[in-house]
């Protein structure tokens, strides 16, 4: 008996760093998102979206699905008093 016909789809589009779809439901919360949050290159795929070596089963990398931006987090500015 044959084995029964399985199909996969890929999405070859790359995702939004706001929101992580490739479509946006709300792309003006998106653009604000964008120019309100600092963002940088993804460590792991060093900003290209790719995943490259890391899993060579997947097209986009896993942690920015892609878009090769993440947010980063402002820390707090420790500045030391003396006494």
């Amino acid at each position: 008996m044959p084995a029964s016909v399985q199909t996969a789809r890929i999405s070859l589009q790359r995702a939004c760093p706001a929101c992580g779809h490739s479509r946006c439901a709300d792309p003006v919360e998106c653009l604000l998102s964008l120019t309100s949050c600092l963002w940088g290159d993804c460590d792991d795929c060093a900003g290209s979206g790719f995943a490259g070596d890391l899993d060579p089963l997947a097209i986009f990398c896993r942690v920015c699905s892609g878009s090769g931006r993440v947010e980063i987090s402002a820390r707090p500015v420790v500045t030391a008093v003396a006494a």
